[in-house]
């Protein structure tokens, strides 16, 4: 309608300056002195009054297209205005037709982004706006979404909404009118029904204040008539911290950078950072067995942990929490670098009041980090914005990717979607958790049917059922520990004994921390209004069995309940010889590296592949590219030995690809990774490495080898384009292939904390010219 609207506009104007211009040229003296009254005739002519153009002879041409144009302006104006009150009528009818839709209630920035993502992914949506000026309405409507202006507390509106009709409804007005709405909803539903056999309609209200929602979720009242209404709430910062947690996992962050426990350092004293903070103590829970560590900075820092610990009582369970002061200016931001209560940090999260002050902190602590030795850990900011500045820091799979040690989170496009906010998938996983949990604990005499937690999932509390949510969140941490992952492909798991007792751990010490932060208290005499529980640590328990059978059962529930599979993963490392292309090109070094990976392949046939690669110039970068080509759905994960600052410089260094080229290879491989990490700078600072000298140079190659050891000690197999040449040189391929059969030396050895211990075998050895009757086997050296 926007466009249509512009044009009739330009041809108004178009017709007022030519009969204008018409009547001046029939009488030049009448210019300006009679210019209204020349106005006043144009006018006229869009009200097909135009005898006025008779008298005056020979006509301009301009009048004879004028007089013409202005009436057929004023018929497709009129027209387009019927058109278009037709067009919104039909499209709200269509309202009626709906099934299983979504209702969206108020229309602000956030909902928009909701809007325009459920109108992407084809989803039936209605919308409801009481404030009929809103400009969002237009938007909304071109994206072909019926929009029903009216008070949504309407009897009359939500009837004609079709919530008798809808899955889910979505409010995003203020709290106090969300929860209004919610009661309004379930009276009309109780008075009308649902639609035969529909299911509950699940009410999903944006509450901008969390402790009132979570206060909210214990008011029992809220939640009577669960067979027609299902009420949650959810937050965007909430959401984004959520995000952040499942989409950038700290556990792999601190493996990869050498820690044997999760350290992460929060900038910012905002309502994202406490987000972060909380989402942190409820799931950042692994195999280390020690609780995360989260260092605060921000200006009084004080304040904001003791109103966060006043909140969440029992928080200091779940998390270990130290405060930095910050410093005074942006620059001296820097400083902070240089506390011991920063070290051993796993990653950094940018919490700035806006993208400006995000990504301007952010900037600040990477220089930092680059001059501090062991300190270059991930950086992670918070972005309201996907476009503009998060753009900037953020392509798009698989677009060229240059890595600069940040990444954005929490953009409203990313967070403000079906998949997040109604999140059908998490709630069927928890849902499927909570019934194992019904059905293991049957099993032993002091389960107790009627206790609150022990609900039917219909029946079950919502806080109980955050609970749950959280449990399901947090499964691919514990697949992690045992080296799993989930799966689309119906495949079969069964778990070890040691893996069983590993999971039910992980597990228990996340609820506990779960519960603390939820304000549970330890106590042996239970109370669900008092919020006394057992929490004792797994090691006290002297019956584990109902923990035991639950983590054993963790395939059953995801394959019976919730259509998925649990795999092995087979991580797949790569080391090699730089070379120059005509080498890369040639068929018989191609099509040995394929028989290995068909080996590899065949010999872990249910496994989940990953490869692990440098992407160093030559058979890194080979390798990559025909696995990513040979193996189906195969994750590229990329361990960089150095800053891109200073590791693009050794790009180009044969004679056969300049350096710009090598950058750009570079680059096309990397956007198609799923996770890369720099390496800890262990042995330099950026500057140190800078250097030319041979200082500077040994300690680019400790580097090499740092990243060299860190595939050695993650993969399950190794591929080594080696030409079988024995060297002394530090992060050589011959290192690599040494340490694959008689360990890591201990200056470059990743501590075993959060994923299960590899047992290296023997390498595959491909030649870079490999002969005719080259056949794809381990290497027969022995540790």
């Amino acid at each position: 309608m926007g466009n249509r609207t512009n044009l009739i506009i330009t041809a108004f104007v178009v017709v007022l300056l030519l009969t204008i211009l018409g009547q001046v040229r029939a009488d030049p003296a009448s210019f300006p002195n009679e210019l209204f009254t020349q106005l006043y005739r144009a006018v006229q002519l869009f009200g097909l009054e135009g005898d006025w153009t008779f008298d005056m002879s020979p006509l301009p041409w301009e009048l004879q297209v004028a007089r013409i144009v202005a009436p057929m302006v004023t018929v497709i104006s009129v027209m387009l205005v019927l058109a278009r009150d037709a067009w919104i009528t039909l499209s709200n009818q269509r309202v009626r037709l709906m099934r299983e839709h979504i209702v969206l209630v108020g229309l602000d920035e956030l909902s928009w982004h909701f809007a325009r993502a459920c109108a992407d992914s084809a989803l039936p949506l209605a919308v409801i706006e009481s404030d009929a000026g809103n400009p969002r309405i237009e938007r909304v409507r071109r994206l072909n979404v019926p929009v029903i202006i009216g008070d949504p507390m309407s009897t009359t509106i939500l009837r004609r909404s079709g919530v008798r009709r809808a899955a889910n409804l979505v409010a995003f007005m203020n709290d106090a009118a969300n929860v209004e709405l919610t009661v309004s909803v379930k009276t009309l539903l109780e008075h009308t029904g649902r639609l035969s056999g529909a299911a509950p309609l699940r009410i999903h209200c944006h509450m901008t204040d969390p402790s009132l929602a979570h206060g909210l979720e214990d008011y029992p009242k809220l939640f009577l008539g669960r067979d027609l209404v299902e009420t949650s709430f959810f937050n965007a910062d909430e959401l984004a911290a959520r995000k952040l947690s499942l989409d950038h996992p700290s556990d792999v962050y601190a493996d990869a950078m050498a820690r044997d426990r999760v350290h992460i350092v929060i900038v910012g004293a905002t309502r994202m950072a406490r987000q972060v903070l909380l989402q942190a103590a409820n799931t950042a829970h692994f195999a280390s067995q020690n609780l995360p560590r989260v260092t605060v900075c921000a200006s009084d820092v004080q304040r904001f942990v003791d109103a966060l610990c006043a909140d969440h009582p029992g928080l200091s369970h779940a998390v270990e929490i130290t405060g930095i002061e910050a410093p005074p200016t942006l620059q001296t931001l820097r400083r902070i670098t240089d506390d011991s209560a920063i070290a051993g940090v796993s990653q950094f999260v940018v919490c700035g009041k806006d993208d400006a002050e995000s990504l301007a902190k952010a900037l600040v602590l990477r220089r930092a980090t680059l001059l501090q030795r062991d300190a270059n850990a991930p950086i992670l900011l918070h972005m309201r914005t996907s476009g503009g500045l998060a753009r900037m820091l953020e392509s798009v799979e698989p677009d060229p990717e240059t890595p600069d040690g940040l990444a954005a989170f929490g953009t409203l496009d990313e967070i403000l979607n079906e998949e997040t906010i109604i999140n059908a998938r998490q709630d069927d996983l928890a849902r499927a958790l909570h019934e194992n949990y019904l059905d293991e604990g049957a099993r032993h005499a002091d389960f107790a049917p009627d206790a609150p937690s022990h609900m039917p999932w219909r029946n079950l509390a919502e806080g109980y059922r955050r609970d749950n949510r959280h449990e399901a969140d947090h499964l691919d941490s514990k697949l992690r520990a045992v080296g799993c992952v989930e799966s689309d492909v119906d495949a079969v798991t069964t778990f070890e004994p040691d893996e069983i007792e590993l999971i039910a751990r992980i597990e228990k010490n996340r609820f506990i921390a779960s519960r603390y932060v939820a304000g549970w208290r330890h106590g042996l005499a239970r109370s669900a209004f008092g919020k006394v529980t057992d929490l004792r640590p797994p090691e006290a328990l002297a019956d584990r069995s109902y923990d035991l059978a639950s983590a054993a059962s963790t395939p059953q529930i995801l394959r019976h309940r919730a259509g998925r599979g649990i795999r092995r993963r087979c991580v797949i490392g790569v080391t090699g010889h730089r070379m120059g292309r005509a080498l890369q090109q040639r068929a018989s070094l191609t099509k040995a590296i394929e028989d290995v990976l068909d080996a590899i392949v065949a010999e872990h046939s249910d496994a989940a592949f990953t490869l692990l690669s440098p992407l160093a110039e030559g058979a890194d970068r080979l390798v990559a590219r025909i696995a990513l080509e040979r193996i189906p759905q195969v994750r590229l994960e990329v361990p960089l030995p150095l800053p891109y600052e200073i590791y693009a410089r050794d790009f180009g260094s044969h004679e056969s690809m300049s350096r710009g080229e090598s950058i750009e290879e570079f680059q096309a491989l990397l956007g198609r990774a799923s996770f890369y990490v720099e390496m800890p700078l262990k042995f330099a600072t950026l500057a140190e490495l800078e250097q030319t000298d041979p200082d500077g140079q040994q300690q680019r190659a400790q580097q090499y080898a740092l990243a060299g050891a860190y595939v050695t000690q993650r993969s399950h197999e190794l591929i080594a384009v080696w030409d079988g040449i024995a060297s002394n040189l530090i992060g050589g391929t011959a290192q690599v292939v040494s340490w694959r059969q008689a360990g890591v030396a201990a200056p470059y050895q990743f501590p075993e904390a959060f994923f299960p211990v590899i047992v290296p075998r023997a390498p595959f050895i491909v030649p870079p010219d490999p002969p005719p009757d080259f056949v794809a086997r381990r290497s027969t050296l022995q540790r």
